[in-house]
């Protein structure tokens, strides 16, 4: 399961839901939405983008251990140990490369 979670299709109506920022309270810099005691956390979100130059995007990012940040199933940038403050991150190339972009069409004037 493990690696199906990152395919564009995966069916994830099953997993659980709650509010950002997954953690514990007490934990350095940590805003906590969800209370998470585990191990390991998996999390997904689905993104509507407009069509445009995405060249620099970026996610903001705070994470006590290691991290991956996927986009469609391509690594987007990993890190590990303490980040106490929320930092940017740049995506990979390939990773913005694997974005699906939402094109808008405007309605068609008779």
């Amino acid at each position: 399961m493990w690696l199906r979670w990152r395919s564009v299709g995966f069916d994830d109506s099953t997993w659980a839901h709650g509010e950002t920022g997954f953690g514990t309270a007490g934990a350095p810099g940590a805003i906590v939405g969800t209370t998470w005691q585990t191990d390991d956390i998996w999390l997904r979100r689905e993104v509507n983008l407009p069509a445009k130059d995405y060249n620099n995007l970026e996610a903001w990012l705070h994470h006590d251990e290691d991290v991956e940040v996927y986009i469609n199933g391509v690594l987007a940038n990993s890190g590990t140990g303490l980040f106490a403050l929320f930092r940017a991150w740049l995506f990979d190339h390939k990773a913005r490369r694997a974005l699906h972009r939402l094109v808008t069409v405007p309605p068609v004037r008779r």
